[in-house]
Formats: C-alpha cells, sequence, structure tokens
C-alpha cells in the first residue's frame, strides 16, 4: 500500500518532502523487506524444508542448523531495521503533511 500512498500522493500534491519520504519509505520496504524476504530466508527454508532430520545423525543436524539459524537470523535483523525505517519514514510523511 505504501507505493500506491505515493502515486496517490503525487498526483494529488506533487512532489514535496512527503512524497520524497513516501517514495524512500516504498522503496526501502520494497528491497529491504520483501526482496529480502523472497531472495534470502525463503530460499533457506526451502532448503530447510528438504532437510530430512529423520535421516540425519546429530553432527549433520548440528550442521544444517548453523548453516541455516546464522544466515537466516541475519536476514531476518535486516528485514526487521528496514520495516522499522520504512515505518518511521512513512509517519514523518504523515507529520511532514
Amino acid at each position: 500500500m505504501i507505493p500506491f500512498c505515493a502515486w496517490l500522493y503525487y498526483e494529488r500534491a506533487g512532489v514535496d518532502a512527503s512524497f520524497y519520504l513516501l517514495l524512500a519509505s516504498s522503496v526501502i520496504y520494497i528491497i529491504g523487506v520483501f526482496g529480502l524476504t523472497g531472495f534470502g530466508n525463503v530460499p533457506l527454508n526451502g532448503a530447510l524444508d528438504k532437510f530430512d532430520i529423520t535421516l540425519a545423525n546429530v553432527q549433520e543436524i548440528k550442521a544444517k542448523r548453523e548453516s541455516f539459524e546464522i544466515p537466516w537470523n541475519r536476514f531476518h535483523f535486516v528485514r526487521t531495521i528496514a520495516n522499522a525505517t520504512a515505518f518511521a519514514l512513512l509517519l514523518l510523511s504523515i507529520i511532514e503533511i
């Protein structure tokens, strides 16, 4: 909805500080949340889903967890920061209006 709001704002009010804040919020959200989810977390989840825990020993399970957990948590942290930043910019665009 944020890109749609940015477009509506542009159509009604033109280019000003609020529009740029909405635009920045849109870009950060699309890349930092949707993009990172689609190209980071989802492939990790898919690889984890293919791992058959019933056939693995303790060392293989531990190795799989380490290969999954560290990058997944890193991606999730970046997504959280991107989401919070996009939300803050969205709030600033409302205050700027």
